[in-house]
């Protein structure tokens, strides 16, 4: 009976089997949060680079909303799923902003990305308009 109690043999499966799930997971929450910042890089660069066409002078919010879903068509939807590009263009600001999903690495856990810009809307002055010397 002694022979059994101190048998070693099959204790390294055993651990195995205990620490390996613990160890991929760990693994996978490190890749799914490289995704997430891979996800809200991309939708941040699309909404600046939007952002330039909605504020332009003589641009629209139609403007934005086009160069972002044609930088979305450059980048593809393979990081940031379903996205939205939404831009509003007033008086004196214009806002660009993207939603989307990341990636998911990890089953059941979705996470919403969300990137915004916002800048003043570009406008030609003379220069009186701006009290310089004409």
């Amino acid at each position: 009976m002694r022979r059994f109690i101190d048998d070693e043999r099959g204790m390294v499966s055993a651990q195995l089997a205990l620490v390996m799930p613990v160890l991929l997971l760990i693994l996978l929450t490190g890749l799914q949060f490289a995704l997430h910042l891979h996800a809200t890089h991309i939708a941040q660069s699309i909404a600046v680079q939007a952002l330039t066409a909605a504020r332009a002078a003589g641009g629209t919010a139609a403007d934005g909303v086009t160069e972002g879903q044609r930088l979305l068509t450059n980048f593809g939807t393979s990081s940031l799923r379903e996205p939205v590009v939404l831009a509003e263009r007033g008086e004196e600001r214009a806002t660009v902003s993207v939603t989307g999903v990341a990636l998911r690495a990890l089953p059941l856990w979705n996470i919403a990305i969300h990137a915004e810009a916002s800048g003043p809307v570009e406008r030609l002055t003379s220069p009186e308009e701006t009290g310089g010397a004409p």
